[in-house]
């Protein structure tokens, strides 16, 4: 298990490790102790906020195992989040991944200028916006890298172009967007631990006013997920430390890809987006949300009428649309 986090918290945690003892010897690999107060200034936001616990387990049942360890850590009042690893995809394809050099992104400025939503236009608070996806070549240095393992600052950088194509879509749509990369997802998939995360960070921060979310936790028969749990648990520490999250815009997922509704776009209060085509008609590609979810539209195009092209740098293309380009378009939208 690879802990994350606060300093205090993993003293705590080591002083109470006992009474972990028994599930760590049915079902984890040995534990490696970290220790956040080691890191950088710069890697910390806040003392109190909550840690992430990464749960690696020899055989199947991760989410019982997840479940007992995020209970034992409650007795312990600690703000440490569990999460077995799971694969989390993106909601649109991705780019072509053909390697060969960094991707390009290209948009269709008439397709930018004909975008619109049924959300609320100009209604969010700020115009911070993170976006957790692949990264962004386009913007500014990414705020964080979450893949892998501890995040921190670095270059800008994108191996996949799906980041920066739904950067670069809310930041044409609405230039008044102050777009962050917040890397939860490197080449095609990430981690279910680098998606809580980054949404841990972009919730707790205080440094954004929307966050936009182009990717989704699907549940597999080998390997199921606290990741709900854990970002339902993240609300909540927020809300019972005064601490008022950002509006969370997520995609709801397209049928293209194999995808069913899932994290984060799941969590109770987010805007769920599916999406239009340019005359305004849904889609057939949307995911079906639940009648828990009222979901919002925004443009997100097709295979025949796109944004734009993704092209990697062995020059294979991709085109630009889906949902997650439709949640970019009502993020931008959003801000005033």
């Amino acid at each position: 298990m690879t802990f994350t986090g606060p300093s205090g918290a993993f003293h705590e945690l080591y002083d109470g490790w006992n009474l972990l003892r028994t599930a760590r010897a049915m079902y984890l690999e040995p534990p490696q102790m970290g220790y956040f107060g080691d890191l950088d200034s710069e890697r910390r936001f806040d003392d109190s906020a909550p840690a992430v616990a990464r749960l690696h387990h020899k055989w199947e049942p991760g989410v019982p195992v997840a479940e007992r360890i995020q209970g034992e850590l409650a007795l312990l009042q600690l703000p440490i989040l569990v999460e077995s690893e799971h694969r989390v995809g993106l909601s649109a394809g991705g780019g072509p991944g053909g390697g060969g050099g960094p991707p390009s992104v290209t948009l269709d400025p008439a397709a930018v200028a004909a975008v619109d939503t049924d959300a609320v236009k100009g209604s969010a608070l700020g115009s911070r916006v993170a976006v957790i996806d692949t990264g962004d070549l386009l913007g500014k240095s990414m705020m964080s890298d979450f893949t892998g393992g501890l995040a921190g600052p670095m270059p800008a950088d994108d191996i996949v172009g799906h980041g920066t194509a739904v950067a670069e879509v809310i930041r044409q749509v609405n230039p008044r967007s102050d777009v962050s990369a917040l890397r939860a997802v490197n080449a095609q998939q990430g981690g279910s631990y680098e998606l809580l995360c980054a949404m841990t960070y972009a919730l707790w921060s205080g440094m954004f006013d929307l966050v936009n979310v182009s990717l989704s936790a699907q549940g597999t028969n080998t390997c199921m997920t606290v990741l709900g749990g854990s970002l339902d648990m993240v609300l909540d520490i927020c809300q019972n430390n005064g601490i008022t999250p950002p509006w969370i815009v997520a995609a709801a997922g397209n049928t293209t890809t194999g995808q069913a509704f899932g994290y984060p776009a799941s969590l109770p209060g987010s805007t769920v987006v599916q999406a239009w085509d340019f005359s305004r008609s849904p889609t057939s590609y949307n995911v079906p949300v639940p009648s828990s979810h009222q979901p919002v539209h925004a443009t997100g195009g097709d295979t025949t009428d796109a944004f734009g092209t993704i092209t990697d740098g062995a020059g294979a293309v991709e085109p630009i649309y889906g949902t997650s380009f439709a949640a970019a378009v009502a993020t931008a939208l959003l801000v005033p």
